[in-house]
């Protein structure tokens, strides 16, 4: 089996709900979040000092799982998180360990 990187850009508002969810789930061992940026939203999605600054505050989180689990998780974010602009994308991964 192969692993994958999941990376989600979660607004601000939901980020606890979301690494909540993502720590109960079976499969994650750990998980990285950081504060980030999105750019190039809809004008109509951003708030009106977001419009002013040019793009939205958001939370990257990025975990690796194996690929037998992603449809479960991501099925599982869609029904936790649709519409409230969780947006996803994954990525193989081609190596990974700890340097020891």
């Amino acid at each position: 089996m192969s692993d994958i990187l999941i990376t989600l850009l979660s607004p601000r508002a939901l980020e606890e709900r979301v690494l909540n969810a993502l720590l109960q789930t079976d499969g994650i061992a750990f998980l990285s979040s950081t504060p980030t940026a999105l750019h190039g939203l809809p004008g109509d999605t951003l708030t009106q000092s977001e419009q002013v600054l040019g793009h939205a505050k958001a939370t990257e989180i990025r975990l690796v799982t194996d690929d037998s689990r992603i449809s479960a998780l991501l099925h599982g974010l869609q029904e936790d998180f649709a519409g409230h602009g969780l947006h996803f994308w994954t990525t193989p991964v081609l190596g990974s360990g700890e340097f020891k």
